[in-house]
């Protein structure tokens, strides 16, 4: 005898149908609407300065900044920081001195070949090393007091020579990942610009030539929120840095590029000379938005 099978209870089959939908239910982040509304990329990307740039000077031999000197603000038309070199004049002794006075003493040059005062020109680097050494004979009035030594000639600022160098690199931008910040959960961060620029500054009778290169990258907010790159450049999907939000807001990001440079100087009595020029760092700032993220179960 053969018998119909017969669908469960009632219940019982509810209860199934309601679990599967449990199980089958998506998780949806919902953020709010204004988040994609700041005129910031809905995919990640750059960020655009807002306008607040500045440039400072790592001034070798002074503490501070990684090792490269203190840090001072570069001012309108490059001002800021010592020369890149350093002239002194010393009182230079003729060939043949003997200890008195008058080994001072020289002969000017045709075509008058008057008598003259000696003096010696040294031309120094910004870590103290001898990069020229010039003798100058000074007309000098036997009997008068000696002659001051010439008027020294104008050398430029590390600063006026990173604002020239760095003329031609763009402000900083920071790519981020997501577009917008989320409580609870990082964004990546990279660096968006160049990495390497050549140099060739030209100051007056003084020239520049050679590379600078980018050397480390920071993010700081004004709410002390702060990121290193610990590599360059980075990019999406491989950050140079990631960044955490407690709080949601919106924010001051600033992006600090630290460059370095190998430099070459020609000038008056220099011909073609490595010198040091400390370190400049571009600044940029952003606003940028953090939001809530709120957890809902959607039926699909």
């Amino acid at each position: 005898m053969t018998g119909r099978a017969t669908d469960p209870p009632g219940p019982a089959r509810r209860t199934t149908s309601v679990a599967a939908a449990v199980v089958s239910a998506a998780i949806v982040l919902l953020v709010p609407r204004t988040a994609l509304a700041d005129g910031q990329p809905s995919h990640g990307g750059g960020l655009d300065p807002d306008g607040t740039i500045t440039v400072e000077i790592g001034i070798p031999g002074t503490a501070g900044s990684g090792g490269s000197g203190t840090w001072e603000a570069v001012g309108p038309g490059g001002a800021g920081g010592p020369d890149v070199v350093q002239h002194v004049w010393v009182a230079a002794d003729s060939p043949g001195a003997g200890g008195t006075p008058l080994d001072h003493l020289c002969d000017t040059g045709p075509p008058e070949h008057a008598l003259g005062w000696s003096y010696r020109l040294l031309t120094l680097d910004l870590a103290g090393n001898l990069l020229a050494s010039e003798t100058v004979c000074v007309p000098y009035d036997l009997g008068g007091e000696p002659p001051a030594p010439p008027p020294l000639p104008p050398v430029p600022s590390i600063g006026e020579i990173w604002a020239r160098a760095l003329s031609q690199v763009p402000p900083p931008r920071t790519g981020t990942s997501p577009p917008v910040g989320l409580v609870g959960m990082a964004t990546d961060l990279w660096y968006d610009g160049p990495t390497e620029v050549a140099v060739a500054v030209s100051i007056g009778p003084w020239t520049v030539t050679g590379t600078a290169r980018l050397a480390a990258v920071a993010w700081e907010t004004d709410r002390g929120e702060t990121a290193e790159a610990s590599e360059l450049p980075g990019r999406a999907g491989d950050p140079a840095a990631r960044l955490d939000f407690e709080i949601r807001g919106s924010r001051s990001l600033t992006v600090r590029a630290t460059w370095t440079a190998d430099v070459v100087l020609t000038g008056p009595g220099i011909a073609g000379r490595p010198v040091p020029v400390g370190s400049a760092r571009l600044s940029a700032g952003t606003a940028y938005a953090v939001h809530d993220v709120v957890g809902v179960l959607v039926e699909p």
